[in-house]
């Protein structure tokens, strides 16, 4: 009997087989890389030797290789990450209290708790696991415990955006839904409801904006469609679903490069004339119900400061 070849192996065969092609392409290049870019590893582990940092530094040992990785934003280079890395930490530590910058880079730290129909609700600050390639910080949204929206903010430059500016600014790089596939869309539309129309993702800019405010950063930043880290790899650009231009421009953002999103430090809210009448009174506790979350939220930052 003839045996199957690679090209007429059973489905689950030919998948494995590309998972061991894909594992084993990974692992030549992330060696090829750590030999062109051993003076970058070498210098971004000096960035951590020190306390506290070393003590993230063995918590998520992999920072070390973050600079010879795709990370932050579409086209940045080796050093040009080794920098943002370094910024991000130097200004954190320079914010927070010693044990909150330890532990919202380690763990979490919740900035918000707030009741809704559906349970509590809580925002939290934390480290950024599955988001380690966008992001050195992770704002989640939860509901009883059930992560339902996160997304990356990392302290940056503009410089490291391929903008003007020295001043260090927060940068969104990612918006992920915590629940894969269509079973994040209920609990996505029961909180809305419970939020008199607030969506989960507009809720999680709003902490952004917070974050911004409190930390006297100079500006938000929003990651473009094309700037994604990942937008020029083909098989990643697929997975992402969200349309990032879209949402900044409902969020009253203003494109400033083909990467880059210039977002607003508030969330804008409409003139309550300006609803249909059978619409104004949920306006009304909606606009009410983001002043009392926007307070709340900046609040939790100041929180962490020294």
């Amino acid at each position: 009997m003839n045996q199957p070849t690679a090209d007429s192996a059973p489905p689950a065969s030919q998948g494995r087989l590309e998972q061991a092609w894909h594992d084993l392409r990974s692992s030549v290049k992330f060696r090829i890389r750590c030999l062109v870019h051993g003076r970058v590893i070498s210098d971004t582990a000096a960035v951590f030797d020190r306390s506290p940092l070393d003590q993230i530094l063995a918590h998520s040992s992999e920072l070390a290789y973050k600079p010879i990785r795709p990370y932050l934003i579409r086209g940045l280079g080796a050093r040009g990450r080794l920098a943002a890395i370094k910024t991000h930490f130097d200004t954190a530590e320079q914010l927070l209290t010693p044990q909150n910058f330890l532990q919202s880079h380690t763990e979490e730290r919740a900035i918000l708790e707030h009741q809704t129909a559906s349970g509590l609700m809580t925002i939290t600050l934390g480290n950024p696991d599955s988001l380690y390639r966008e992001a050195e910080w992770r704002l989640a949204l939860n509901v009883n415990g059930q992560r339902i929206l996160e997304i990356g903010v990392t302290l940056v430059t503009p410089t490291a955006l391929g903008l003007e500016g020295g001043a260090p600014c927060v940068w969104i790089g990612i918006v992920k839904a915590s629940i894969k596939g269509d079973a994040a869309l209920e609990p996505a539309r029961k909180l809305t409801k419970d939020l008199e129309g607030i969506r989960p993702k507009s809720l999680l800019l709003m902490a952004a904006q917070a974050m911004a405010r409190a930390f006297g950063m100079t500006a938000l930043y929003g990651v473009a469609n094309e700037g994604l880290v990942l937008a020029n790899y083909m098989y990643m650009k697929k997975r992402v679903r969200a349309d990032y231009d879209q949402f900044w421009e409902e969020s009253g953002g203003t494109r400033v490069s083909r990467h880059v999103f210039l977002l607003p430090m508030t969330k804008g809210q409409r003139e309550i004339s300006s609803y249909k009448m059978n619409k104004r009174a949920q306006a009304r506790r909606r606009q009410e119900l983001e002043n009392n979350l926007n307070g709340n939220l900046e609040n939790g930052f100041r929180m962490l400061m020294k």
